[in-house]
């Protein structure tokens, strides 16, 4: 049964979360995938992140992506994005979810798309592939549709259809 934005955040037992952090801001598309985190131990920003990793096909993790993985692996330490997941702000900007310790505390907080990102910042990416279609990790069907038309133009290239 998949749980609630609101469930995840109560499982983790949080010591501060973002007010804004909410069902309406973020809400769920369905997508479940295994979430892998990548170190890119350099600055980087959300979009070379994004770049760099479809290119390895992988994908943003959405919020529930990041909460469901976090409940069993998180260290409580590291600072961790989930690109996939994006609520724009009254002000126009556009924030996504981060996992944060700080001094014992555990934190789930929202940090600006745009900005640049240095080496202490890790990524939460779920690996594409055909499987992924078969567990329903994309979602509803008009996004399954459209993993499959990406799939076929790739191999398409490769063969030179």
């Amino acid at each position: 049964m998949k749980k609630s934005l609101k469930n995840l955040i109560e499982l983790l037992k949080f010591d501060f979360v973002n007010d804004s952090i909410t069902k309406e801001n973020f809400p769920d598309d369905g997508r479940r995938g295994k979430v892998e985190i990548i170190d890119f131990e350099k600055k980087i920003t959300s979009e070379e992140a994004i770049k760099e990793m479809d290119l390895k096909e992988y994908r943003p993790a959405t919020a529930y992506e990041l909460l469901i993985w976090a409940k069993d692996d998180w260290n409580g330490k590291d600072w961790i994005m989930a690109l996939g997941s994006q609520w724009r702000r009254p002000d126009g900007d556009l924030d996504v979810l981060c996992l944060w310790g700080n001094a014992g505390r555990r934190e789930l907080g929202l940090y600006w798309v745009d900005r640049g990102w240095d080496g202490r910042y890790r990524f939460a990416f779920v690996r594409k592939s055909l499987e992924s279609l078969k567990t329903g990790e994309l979602g509803n069907l008009e996004s399954r549709i459209s993993a499959i038309e990406e799939f076929k133009a790739k191999v398409e290239n490769v063969l030179k259809i």
